[in-house]
């Protein structure tokens, strides 16, 4: 459907095409990396920076090696998951990054900039790399995804796996549980004392 190449190397990013996404960022990496390496870049989603981001795609001459897919439903969503190999995270103003941990849910190592909520999920060489907001800084590191294993990559992908499962549901209850019942262990000791 996306005339994916499914023997390249394949970057995923799913969210809104807007500014503090940083998109741009990934497409200017790329074409840094892409000296040295050939893969390709899924990007998944819409928004207002959406033609103006493939206009930068085309004087990059990044045609064929960076597909913008649009607006997509779960089930091509799910299977763009199971065919990329690596995700990439570049918005720098991430509060939870929910797009981040369905990435990690499909065992992907993932490229986080080191910003916000980020780096609570992305630990560096355990699951993936962190980056810096510069263009420079994410070419070398999808240059360091590029020269790793299989074996290498399957690591990093189950340690994704291993790190968002302390974010299901159950943990994060278990953990607010937890707090509240210290919180009130501790006013409780203070009353008597």
């Amino acid at each position: 459907k996306f005339k994916l190449n499914k023997n390249l190397f394949t970057f995923l990013f799913v969210g809104r095409l807007e500014k503090d996404k940083n998109i741009d960022l990934i497409l200017k990496a790329s074409k840094l990396a892409m000296k040295e390496k050939s893969f390709q870049v899924v990007i998944v989603g819409v928004g207002v920076d959406e033609n103006k981001l493939k206009i930068l795609s085309r004087k990059l001459n990044l045609d064929g090696k960076i597909c913008f897919t649009g607006k997509v439903s779960d089930d091509t969503l799910n299977q763009l998951f199971s065919l990329s190999h690596a995700y990439i995270a570049s918005g720098s103003a991430e509060l939870q990054g929910i797009a981040v941990m369905e990435a990690m849910a499909h065992k992907l190592p993932i490229l986080a900039i080191d910003a916000v909520a980020l780096p609570e999920l992305v630990r560096n060489k355990e699951n993936g790399f962190l980056f810096e907001f510069d263009k420079k800084d994410l070419s070398k590191k999808i240059l360091k995804i590029l020269s790793l294993s299989k074996k290498e990559l399957g690591l990093m992908g189950r340690n994704s796996f291993k790190i968002i499962k302390m974010h299901s549901k159950e943990e994060t209850l278990k953990k607010f549980e937890d707090l509240y019942e210290n919180i009130i262990e501790k006013n409780l000791l203070k009353r008597y004392h």
